[in-house]
């Protein structure tokens, strides 16, 4: 975040790994893994992605409207819900969209790589009959 390590370390036995995020999130974290083998890959994550909406452990649970303090209603506690669930899932969406353009591409270039095989041995077929 902002050419600062927030964070350095090894992953556990299952490849999990885990870190306190620092507050305020005042750009970008980049994500590099090396696996020490020659593999490194980065990815960037905005700031979005660390915001909460949903209380925490040590915050009150209610909710200040017009400077009153209510207990959220179930209308209220399910917007935030989703709103929570959309910004996690949001960017594997993307993520997955991105993979369906890549594979559309490669079944083109595959299809037309097994039409030129079937091609060829037809061609080979027909050049064994003379």
């Amino acid at each position: 975040m902002n050419n600062q390590t927030v964070a350095t370390g090894k992953t556990d036995t299952n490849g999990g790994y885990h870190f306190a995020v620092p507050t305020p999130i005042t750009g970008d974290v980049v994500i590099t893994v090396d696996t020490g083998e020659g593999h490194i890959a980065t990815t960037r994550l905005a700031p979005e992605r660390f915001e909460l909406s949903l209380p925490t452990a040590g915050q009150p649970s209610a909710v200040v409207i017009d400077g009153t303090s209510t207990q959220p209603d179930a209308q209220t506690t399910e917007r935030l819900v989703e709103a929570a669930v959309e910004r996690q899932v949001g960017p594997l969406l993307e993520r997955i969209e991105a993979m369906d353009t890549r594979m559309r591409l490669t079944d083109v270039i595959s299809g037309i790589f097994l039409i030129i095989g079937l091609a060829g041995i037809g061609l080979w077929i027909r050049s064994r009959g003379r």
